[in-house]
């Protein structure tokens, strides 16, 4: 059995972020029984290193019988002009090596690593509801979501997971 916990921007009840990866996971591996993907909502970037978040964190790893767990934060660089911004990313892929998390980064952001496009605060759950019902990733694919270095609508979501799932 492996428990995958995935850290996601959004909240909980928007749920915008676990969509889109949640899609491309299915898209792209065999996810069988024998795997078990948890979402952990930040309620925003900045929250990544925050006790309830942790406390989830570990709630959850002593309540699976997993003998194979592994935490991914899925985070956006947003804009990369701000230094601070860059350099909250910077502490952001810190905790992640400190803790021995996985980092994916989405470069702007996940809506447009998957629709190419930038989307108001206030679309964007409404565009994320639009994703899921739709046939395949939209603009996201397998090169664009393999990228090595942070570019512009791209992501190294793939070259994460492929450490621990199984291409379909």
């Amino acid at each position: 059995m492996k428990l995958i916990q995935i850290c996601v921007e959004s909240n909980k009840k928007a749920r915008t972020d676990a969509i889109y990866v949640d899609k491309a996971l299915k898209y792209f591996y065999n996810i069988g029984s024998d795997v078990k993907i948890l979402y952990v909502y930040l309620n925003g970037k900045g929250n990544y290193n925050r006790q309830t978040v942790l406390n989830e964190i570990i709630r959850n790893k002593k309540q699976s019988s997993a003998d194979n767990q592994v935490v991914v934060y899925v985070i956006d660089t947003d804009n990369l002009q701000d230094s601070n911004v860059v350099k909250e990313n910077g502490k952001i892929t810190k905790f992640c090596n400190n803790k021995n998390f996985d980092l994916v980064w989405m470069c702007e952001n996940v809506e447009e690593v998957f629709l190419n496009k930038t989307v108001a605060d206030k679309q964007k759950v409404s565009s994320a509801k639009c994703f899921a019902v739709k046939t395949g990733l939209d603009k996201a694919n397998e090169l664009s979501l393999s990228a090595v270095q942070i570019r512009n609508k791209k992501s190294n979501l793939l070259l994460i997971f492929d450490q621990y799932l199984e291409r379909i």
